[in-house]
């Protein structure tokens, strides 16, 4: 089997400062207003990177997780260019690609997701809100017979919350590519393609662009989205909960070429472009002082990750 791997190095200079930064930003730092009207409790999350392989002689599947909290963090997950990166600040990226000369079927997904628990330790009421940003995604297609039968590239996005105003699943929206013939049609969705598209609030949802073919590449454009949305009033003593999953997937036959591309921002950039951001305005994370030793055991390992793919792939 051979997979090519264009495009974009696996890890850019200086990931692991900029994992640092984002991560110590996740857990608030170390001067976080400790008289925050509604705080943080808890944030932790996780990345995953997967393939699967079938009918061929290569291993049917390889997997690789991250996880981190429950006082925020970073993950990042990885097989070939399939590749998830989540921090505890909301920060996250996915990409899932392959091109295969000799596999007769395959399926790449990269997911994330986080947990953020928010409470009101105060004596008076607050209003919560919620804020989702989207950087923008593609899907993409490859064939070099130019058929792209059976291909199929897909994104997802659910948010499912626990709030004063509302409880159940707030968004739930997807995207998919997929091929016929020499041909791609688009199809919108929900979280996955068997559910709809879920929306009670009225977000609304990015825009997809036409379906482009040229060659042996079809392509759809995924437009930046803003989002937000306003939970209520939490009262004294008491919080809510936000849960965000994300996943890019790519699948179908992979012979002389074949595979695809999908991706909500560029886990290979993450700094340059984070693929989207969920926040809680006016919430910080104060974890209390013995969590500390967890946070900082956590970073260093993320540290030490970054640097031996660095090196892997200086000596390349």
């Amino acid at each position: 089997m051979n997979a090519s791997c264009p495009l974009r190095c696996f890890c850019p200079a200086g990931m692991g400062r900029a994992i640092l930064v984002l991560a110590l930003a996740s857990i608030g730092g170390f001067a976080q207003p400790v008289g925050a009207a509604l705080m943080l409790t808890e944030v932790s999350g996780s990345a995953t990177a997967s393939a699967s392989f079938f009918r061929t002689s290569f291993p049917p599947s390889v997997s690789d997780t991250a996880v981190f909290g429950p006082f925020g963090g970073a993950a990042v997950a990885e097989v070939g260019r399939t590749r998830a990166v989540q921090t505890g600040s909301g920060l996250n990226a996915v990409n899932a690609e392959g091109v295969f000369d000799d596999v007769p079927e395959f399926a790449l997904r990269a997911e994330t997701e986080i947990d953020q628990r928010v409470g009101n330790p105060g004596a008076s009421s607050e209003a919560l809100a919620f804020q989702y940003v989207i950087n923008g995604g593609e899907l993409r297609l490859f064939n070099p017979s130019g058929s792209f039968d059976d291909l199929e590239a897909t994104v997802g996005v659910s948010i499912f919350v626990i709030a004063p105003d509302f409880s159940g699943f707030l968004w739930e929206w997807g995207a998919t590519l997929r091929g016929s013939g020499g041909s791609a049609v688009a199809e919108f969705h929900g979280f996955a393609a068997i559910f709809d598209f879920a929306d009670p609030l009225g977000l609304g949802m990015p825009v997809l662009s036409a379906v482009t073919v040229a060659g042996s590449e079809a392509v759809l454009s995924i437009a930046p989205f803003t989002g937000f949305a306003d939970l209520g009033v939490i009262t004294p003593r008491s919080g809510s909960v936000i849960t965000y999953s994300m996943y890019a997937s790519v699948s179908g036959p992979a012979l002389n070429g074949g595979g695809g591309e999908a991706s909500l921002g560029d886990p290979f950039d993450f700094t340059g472009n984070p693929g989207s951001t969920i926040s809680i305005p006016g919430a910080v994370l104060v974890p209390e002082p013995e969590s500390w030793t967890v946070v900082l055991f956590g970073l260093a390992a993320l540290l030490a990750h970054a640097r031996r793919r660095r090196t892997r792939h200086a000596l390349r």
